[in-house]
């Protein structure tokens, strides 16, 4: 028999410690928004949080390259990104539009 099992890539970059209260209370929507999509969804996501000023050139590099201005911001199959406020619901329907790509 055979089994392919879709799993998404969410990868979510994130300021460690940041002083903005604006960039706090969006980064802690978006933590409880990622968990709860994931509660949803617990075989299907792999989830990534990343933090982006941590000084690490390989991550800059993708940062850069993917034009990505600033965090926290969410990317999913590295097709999509979010980087503005989003239902539970919509961040679903983004996720499972991209399995039916």
């Amino acid at each position: 028999m055979s089994y392919c099992h879709i799993f998404h890539r969410i990868i979510y970059l994130y300021e460690y410690a940041p002083e903005d209260i604006e960039v706090k209370a969006k980064q802690s929507f978006y933590s409880r928004l990622l968990l709860d999509l994931k509660d949803r969804h617990t075989n299907n996501i792999l989830l990534i949080p990343i933090a982006t000023n941590m000084n690490v050139s390989s991550l800059d590099l993708i940062i850069k390259n993917y034009g990505i201005k600033e965090s926290p911001v969410i990317f999913i199959d590295e097709e999509h990104l979010i980087d503005y406020i989003i239902t539970l619901d919509d961040l679903e329907n983004i996720v499972i539009k991209s399995s039916k790509e």
